[in-house]
Formats: structure tokens, C-alpha cells, sequence
């Protein structure tokens, strides 16, 4: 269906360049002014863009790592949890546990995730209310997010703006949504995801998490409702579909 809307359309908005660049790579094409890029938002990111909430210090922090919406099988809970087997030992002495809400556990041998969660590495949770949700974030030394495709990416921006350092799969679209305010993992190798979550844990410190948090905050500066308001506006234009 899509190349035939896209024919009839006064223009097509993607949400990222790196989507817009792979609808070609399909053969879509579109004559020149007749696409744009323009980032979603989230209520959540909104929210917290406009009413921050205080900042923990790093060493307040909890080495708590979140997962979220790990419902369907692109988002590769399967990495977090083989990286949780392989490095037991580092993990639980450091009191370090993942949270993953939303987990498809189909396909999941249910021996690892009763081990796991026996042994304190693992909690499952089927559903936060947001409110929850941001305390986690806001709490949480890191959101893991080791999707093999993503559109854009919301969950990193919602996290940075919580003060949560994301940690990503290496994909050109969660580049382009993140720019240098993530850490980012081949989504295939938990030996590298471990790399990561062991130094946020044990080398990161206020230095490092000053400039992170400076990184974070242009990139969120992306991202505010004026300025995405104001693309639209200027797609719209450029679409003749406005003045």
C-alpha cells in the first residue's frame, strides 16, 4: 500500500532520517520537497521537559537498569538476559538488577528466569502506571535498550530527560535519535553490553555524568514541543498544505 499512498500524498513526514533513507533504499521515491524528517514525541518526554524533576547525584543512584516494552522479539530481551547469565558473579555481589517491564517470556527457557530471579539479577513486571515508570527512570542508573529496529527510539530521550543514561544497540536511527548522549553495544554481543554496565557502575563518576548530562541536555533541546511544532509547520509550508 505504501508506494501508492505516498503517489496520491501532498507529501510524507518520516519520523527519522534513518527511516526516510531505508523507504528508499525500497524504492519509494518521492520528487524533491515533498518529504520531510519529523521527530515524534511522547507525553512523557513532554512532561518531563516541561517540569524537570530534580537530579540525583550519580552516587545516589541505584544500580538499577531498566528494560522497557520488551513485548515483541525485535526488542532482543534475549541479550539482557544472556548477559545477566554470563556474569553472575560481577553482578550480585554489587547488588546490580535489571527491571524489565513488559517481557515476552515465550521462547524464554523458564529455568533461566527462575533462576534469575531467584537469585535477585532479574525483576519482571507486567505493566507500571507512568508515574512509576518516571520514579524507576529517575532512580535508575541506566535504561538498556537493545532493539534490532527501531522507527525512532522515544524510551533514550525519555530516559536522558530523567537523568537515566541510556545504553543502545549500535543502529544508525538510535544514533541519529541520541547523538553522543547514549553508550552503545552491538545488540548481538552481551560481552559488550557487560562493558558498558560495568563502567557505569564502577568508573563512571560526577565528572563524567556532568558532561553526560550537558550532551544530554542538547540533545533533548531537539526535541522540545516548540521546536518540533515549528517542523511541522515548515513541512506543512513547504507541502503547500499551509501558508
Amino acid at each position: 500500500m505504501f508506494p501508492g499512498i505516498t503517489t496520491a500524498a501532498n507529501g510524507v513526514v518520516y519520523i527519522s532520517e534513518a527511516i526516510r533513507r531505508q523507504a528508499r533504499l525500497w524504492g519509494f521515491s518521492l520528487a524533491p520537497g515533498r518529504s520531510a524528517v519529523v521527530p515524534s514525541l511522547s507525553a512523557r518526554l513532554v512532561k518531563s521537559r516541561k517540569n524537570p524533576r530534580p537530579t540525583q547525584t550519580w552516587a545516589g543512584r541505584s544500580l538499577r537498569l531498566v528494560m522497557i516494552g520488551a513485548r515483541y522479539s525485535h526488542k532482543n530481551a534475549g541479550v539482557v538476559l544472556a548477559f545477566l547469565d554470563a556474569h553472575r558473579e560481577w553482578l550480585k555481589p554489587r547488588g546490580v538488577q535489571v527491571v524489565i517491564v513488559g517481557l515476552q517470556t515465550h521462547g524464554i527457557p523458564q529455568d533461566l528466569l527462575d533462576s534469575l530471579v531467584a537469585g535477585g539479577l532479574l525483576e519482571i513486571r507486567d505493566y507500571v502506571e507512568d508515574g512509576e515508570l518516571e520514579a524507576f527512570l529517575g532512580s535508575a542508573r541506566c535504561l538498556l535498550y537493545p532493539s534490532y529496529c527501531e522507527g525512532q527510539g522515544l524510551p533514550p530521550l525519555e530516559a536522558m530527560s530523567l537523568g537515566c543514561v541510556p545504553v543502545c544497540s549500535d543502529l544508525p536511527v538510535l544514533r541519529e535519535t541520541c547523538g553522543d548522549a547514549a553508550l552503545f553495544f552491538p545488540p548481538d554481543d552481551p560481552s559488550r553490553l557487560f562493558e558498558q554496565v560495568r563502567f557505569l557502575c564502577e568508573e563512571a563518576d560526577e565528572d563524567w555524568i556532568a558532561g553526560w548530562r550537558a550532551r544530554a541536555e542538547t540533545v533533548l533541546s531537539r526535541y522540545d514541543i516548540e521546536t518540533i511544532g515549528s517542523r511541522w509547520l515548515t513541512a506543512l509550508r513547504d507541502f503547500r498544505i499551509c501558508g
